[in-house]
């Protein structure tokens, strides 16, 4: 009597996808772990692990775990491989590292503290203060703009101190002080003279250049009166621009750079979500200048 060949047993298909999954979860830690043991031993793998507790870092392991789940199903298996790929690349620190050195390459080399003449004007973007939950001023994500124009003051190095900044309406909160007057309060605080303050209004960077032209023509400035201009150096780009389209002779006085002379670990591999935050202001930036904005 012949008997039929026993087949052999077939792993469930449950936990084979479960398997695959975890599998690719894995990968990203495990080599970027092993990475930094290698370079900085067992402090490098606690920074490793740190790291990948992190959601940005934990998204990008189950990102990779679909991605070994599903890599073989057809068109769902390229649109699953395409978003690991956007998620890779967009929020790579390298890569958006490399686009804000180009951005804030003009201005790498300008020390605004070493100026040899002291600015009668010195204009201070707003966007370097902010309110804090007990009501008071702080300084804010780019609130090296406003330790840039405090330095400068009170060294000497400018006069009068413009501090610009308008509520939106609508997208602020009734009541509160606006940007340039959280500014000014710091600065007040630190032991500026208020004679040395100027406030002006202006909603986005084109109209506080318009409101520096009209302060200088109340003023019976000339057209070529030096201004001091501090704003985050990926934004002077912008700013330049748009105070040479006012006729206005500005000079640069960068602050917040976010190009700095950091060392590659195998962390910065990983993408951030700090990484995604720059994108954000980059392609703002980038977009400014293409419509002329």
């Amino acid at each position: 009597m012949n008997q039929e060949p026993v087949s052999p047993i077939e792993e469930p298909p449950l936990r084979r996808d479960v398997l695959r999954f975890f599998i690719g979860f894995a990968v990203p830690p495990v080599i970027i772990i092993a990475a930094m043991a290698a370079v900085a031993g067992k402090t490098g793998i606690e920074k490793g692990l740190s790291r990948f507790l992190q959601p940005d870092a934990l998204f990008w392991c189950v990102l990779t775990g679909v991605v070994a789940l599903g890599f073989r199903r057809g068109r769902v298996g390229i649109a699953l491989v395409v978003a690991w790929l956007v998620y890779t690349v967009g929020g790579s620190p390298l890569l958006i590292g490399q686009v804000n050195q180009w951005l804030e390459a003009p201005y790498l080399a300008v020390r605004p503290l070493e100026r040899s003449e002291p600015l009668r004007y010195t204009v201070v973007l707003g966007g370097g203060a902010s309110i804090g939950g007990n009501q008071e001023p702080q300084l804010g994500g780019s609130g090296d703009r406003v330790m840039v124009a405090a330095r400068l003051l009170l060294s000497g190095k400018t006069e009068t101190l413009i501090c610009t900044g308008a509520p939106i309406a609508g997208l602020s909160r009734p009541g509160l002080p606006t940007a340039g007057e959280q500014t000014e309060r710091m600065l007040l605080d630190l032991g500026a003279n208020p004679d040395s303050i100027v406030m002006i209004g202006g909603r986005n960077t084109s109209e506080e250049m318009i409101a520096i032209r009209e302060l200088f023509e109340e003023r019976g400035l000339p057209a070529d009166e030096p201004l001091g201009v501090v704003t985050s150096a990926w934004h002077m780009r912008r700013a330049m621009r748009l105070a040479g389209a006012q006729g206005l002779n500005a000079q640069p006085l960068p602050a917040d750079f976010r190009t700095s002379p950091s060392w590659i670990t195998p962390t910065s591999f990983v993408p951030s979500a700090d990484a995604m935050l720059d994108w954000g202001s980059a392609v703002r930036e980038l977009v400014a200048g293409f419509v002329g904005r």
